[in-house]
C-alpha cells in the first residue's frame, strides 16, 4: 500500500537523531520528500497520463490544463484513427510552412510551451496526447505519492540524506545520499519536452521533395 505523508515522515525520523522534530521539522521533511518526487520523476520519467481533447487552430498547449509540468511528449495522435503525429525540429517545420509544402503527414514542433501543428488539422479533429509528467507534490498528512511502490525506500534515503547534512552530519548523509543515487538515470536536462520522442535517424522528404516544380536557388 502507498506510504502517506505522515507515514514518510516517520521513516524518515526513525534513522535520524531528532525523534521530537526540534531541529529537522515536519515541514524539513515534506519539503525533501517533494523534492525527491520531483527528481525522480524527472530522470525516470515515471508519471505518464493522457490529454484528450479536440483542436482549435494549429496549436495546443503544453501543458495542458490541470496536469501540471509536462517532461516529456511520449505520442500524439490526430482523428479517430489515431494517426501519429511526427515531431521534426524547427528547421524541417520551418522549411515547410514558408514554401507552403504539405507532406502527407501532420508534423509538429514545440516552441514556448506550444505545440505547433502543420499542415492545420481541421478545427474539431480528436487527438490524445501522452506525456510523462512532475507528479502534484504531498502537502496533507494524509497525501499519497503517485510514483511506483518501489520507489517509495529512495523518497525516505533523499530526506534522510538531507535531514543529516542539516544537523551536520556529513558522513551519514553522504551514504544516505549514495542509497538514493544508486541506479538511478542522470538528472535530466530540460531540453527533453521541446525534442519529444526517441532520438532515432529517419530520412524525411523536403517541400522540394514533394513539389517537383521547385526551383533550388
Amino acid at each position: 500500500m502507498t506510504a502517506t505523508l505522515t507515514q514518510l515522515i516517520g521513516r524518515v525520523r526513525s534513522v535520524v537523531r531528532d525523534a521530537s522534530g526540534d531541529f529537522v521539522t515536519d515541514a524539513d521533511i515534506t519539503q525533501w520528500l517533494n523534492e525527491a518526487i520531483t527528481d525522480l520523476s524527472a530522470r525516470q520519467e515515471l508519471v505518464e497520463a493522457e490529454v484528450t481533447g479536440t483542436t482549435s487552430g494549429f496549436t495546443l498547449a503544453l501543458p495542458p490544463s490541470g496536469t501540471g509540468e509536462v517532461l516529456f511528449v511520449k505520442s500524439l495522435m490526430l482523428g479517430i484513427d489515431g494517426d501519429d503525429v511526427i515531431f521534426v525540429d524547427d528547421d524541417i517545420w520551418q522549411t515547410y510552412h514558408d514554401s507552403g509544402a504539405e507532406p502527407d503527414y501532420t508534423m509538429a514542433k514545440v516552441f514556448a510551451e506550444t505545440i505547433e501543428l502543420y499542415p492545420t488539422p481541421d478545427t474539431g479533429t480528436d487527438y490524445a496526447l501522452r506525456f510523462s509528467k512532475i507528479p502534484a507534490p504531498l502537502t496533507s498528512g494524509s497525501s499519497t505519492h503517485a510514483l511506483p511502490l518501489h520507489m517509495e525506500r529512495k523518497l525516505t534515503d533523499y530526506a534522510a540524506a538531507y535531514a543529516c547534512y542539516k544537523m551536520d552530519d556529513v558522513g551519514r548523509g553522504d551514504r544516505y545520499m549514495a542509497l538514493y543515487e544508486n541506479g538511478l538515470l542522470p538528472v535530466a536536462s530540460g531540453s527533453e519536452t521541446a525534442r519529444p520522442g526517441p532520438m532515432t535517424m529517419v530520412p524525411i522528404a523536403g517541400p522540394f521533395d514533394i513539389d517537383f516544380d521547385a526551383a533550388h536557388f
